[in-house]
């Protein structure tokens, strides 16, 4: 039973995916539990099970929505380095950053990582890229936006505040966009 909402499907899987990646990006995925997630939705735990089938499958979902590179790859080819790194030095600690910044033992939330990555970052990213050489120019922006978004995140942890990431930010949008732009 939801507490204090109206009764409405897509409202309350919104409330479950925003609950679940801010848990996650706090606590990771082994110590974060279903009831809490419910608790941060404001929602009976029931309705987890009810919407995603079992915590590992919010857990996709959650990567899923966190990675979303349609509105990136919308915008013009020529700013897509600033863009990135606008997307995900935002809020380095938060729910932006939970793709990339994910690091866990559990080999189960790993391998759903490594399968996320692959099907919602690299295979789109790269067909977006093109020729030459699209896979690896994928992987390479991939591999800067994962080891930027963990030194960021252990950064702002680390100060209990936001990290100045200012020259940090600039460098990753330039090395991206040099990236995007080789023929």
């Amino acid at each position: 039973m939801e507490r204090g909402y109206k009764r409405n499907a897509e409202e309350t899987r919104v409330r479950l995916l925003a609950a679940a990646q801010a848990a996650f990006a706090q606590q990771g995925y082994s110590s974060t539990g279903i009831r809490e997630i419910a608790a941060r939705a404001g929602v009976n735990s029931a309705l987890l099970a009810r919407y995603f089938g079992s915590k590992a499958a919010l857990f996709e979902a959650a990567l899923v929505q966190s990675i979303n590179l349609a509105g990136l790859t919308a915008a013009p080819r020529g700013v897509f380095g600033q863009a990135l790194a606008d997307h995900l030095l935002e809020e380095p600690a938060g729910p932006r950053g939970l793709a990339f910044a994910v690091a866990t033992n559990d080999l189960s939330s790993a391998q759903i990582v490594a399968r996320v990555t692959e099907q919602h970052a690299i295979e789109p990213l790269a067909a977006w890229l093109g020729a030459p050489d699209a896979r690896a120019r994928a992987l390479r922006i991939v591999m800067l936006a994962s080891a930027v978004c963990l030194l960021a995140r252990q950064r702002t942890l680390m100060q209990g505040k936001a990290a100045d990431l200012t020259g940090t930010r600039d460098w990753f949008a330039r090395t991206v966009q040099d990236v995007v732009d080789q023929q």
